[in-house]
């Protein structure tokens, strides 16, 4: 079950303080002045800006670490393969700056970084006792939308400068000892390392879909709950007596303006998340399609579950379905030509069997294996042809 929007536990803060430091290591080469150019291709402010939302887990909430710890934990190894070279290929570019070598002190501290959320992460998972995600079908990546997401881009820009100020003000006019106060602080920091990292995954030259929308919805939640923990701060408790005026202030400005400009970036987010994953889905039709697959709904129907079948005799379980409980195995026949007839000499030729053409048939299914008696009584009883 989800952990609760307050500090983390001393055992999962103790992980995240280790996330953070790693981030922190991580960031000082690359925004410090190096004594050579990195690739042009390196994503380094992308990097810069993951490290930067890594760094200040500590300050925000146990569940809203999740979203950024399983951001982190597949965003970074994917930069690694793709920009941390191994000596073992060729790394000559030319007049290019030089590749980032494994073993180079950037690739070092980006391992322990990896290794670090990696940790964290999975004491997550055993704090909300859930099971760890699968990772063996690694997602193919799509490229941006252009100017959907540089206007997604900029409006996050614009929201993250908000949040930053309104955290400022309540640090400065809300009690240091009061928990509710606390734990808005620790919400707004939330929201600001998740929409910094939504931002960074739409400034990737190719985005991972799955992972920029589990960001976007885990984000989308906050300025109902900022506003729910925002609303029950009481003058004197929370609010400190010399910050009443300044108190009233910035809630009329949430209540008019920051509130409605949250949910309508957050708005934005999601519409491009849905425009992307749209555009996966047609890329993954078109990849199926050019290898010669077919579309078809397999059992149970009430799943609708689309598979796309490799035309075949069903040697693997790419060319196998079943459309049918309690059915057989199904194949796709591919498409094709063959000759209809038979040619004029063949010997005890009948009549009716010719003239000989040539036919053209459409991809269809059949069972794999022979249909006996008792599996076509069973599908007779299913309202199907046998």
């Amino acid at each position: 079950m989800p952990l609760s929007h307050d500090a983390p536990d001393e055992g999962f803060m103790r992980e995240l303080r280790e996330v953070a430091r790693d981030a922190i290591a991580l960031n000082e080469p690359l925004t410090r002045q190096l004594n050579f150019d990195l690739p042009q291709d390196f994503p380094k402010s992308q990097l810069i800006d993951i490290c930067r939302s890594l760094a200040q887990l500590p300050d925000g909430t146990a569940e809203g670490s999740r979203a950024a710890l399983e951001y982190a934990r597949n965003r970074l190894p994917a930069i690694r393969r793709v920009h941390v070279l191994s000596e073992e290929l060729d790394t000559s570019r030319g007049d290019l700056p030089p590749p980032v070598l494994r073993g180079a002190l950037i690739d070092q501290r980006l391992a322990s970084l990896i290794v670090s959320v990696t940790t964290a992460l999975d004491e997550y998972r055993r704090l909300a006792a859930e099971e760890p995600a699968d990772e063996s079908q690694p997602e193919a990546p799509v490229p941006p939308l252009g100017e959907a997401t540089n206007g997604a881009v900029a409006r996050s820009a614009q929201l993250e400068a908000k949040l930053v100020e309104a955290k400022a003000t309540v640090e400065a006019i809300t009690n240091p000892n009061s928990p509710s106060a606390g734990n808005l602080k620790r919400e707004i920091n939330d929201a600001v390392g998740l929409n910094r990292l939504a931002r960074v995954e739409l400034q990737m030259p190719k985005i991972f879909v799955n992972l920029y929308r589990r960001i976007v919805y885990a984000l989308k939640d906050y300025p109902q709950l900022i506003s729910d923990t925002f609303t029950n701060l009481k003058l004197g408790a929370d609010i400190a007596q010399m910050g009443y005026e300044r108190w009233h202030e910035f809630k009329r400005s949430w209540a008019t303006h920051l509130f409605e400009e949250f949910k309508k970036t957050c708005d934005m987010l999601v519409a491009v998340a849905v425009k992307l994953e749209q555009r996966r889905a047609k890329a993954n039709e078109d990849r199926m399609r050019a290898e010669g697959r077919i579309k078809i709904l397999v059992f149970p129907p009430a799943c609708e579950e689309v598979r796309w079948i490799k035309p075949g005799v069903g040697r693997s379980s790419s060319e196998v379905f079943w459309d049918l409980e309690g059915g057989p195995e199904m194949v796709v026949v591919p498409a094709g030509k063959f000759i209809r007839g038979s040619p004029d000499d063949e010997p005890e030729r009948l009549q009716d069997e010719g003239p000989a053409a040539r036919s053209d048939v459409c991809a269809s299914v059949c069972g794999r294996p022979p249909c006996g008696d008792a599996r076509s009584v069973h599908r007779l009883r299913q309202g199907c042809k046998p």
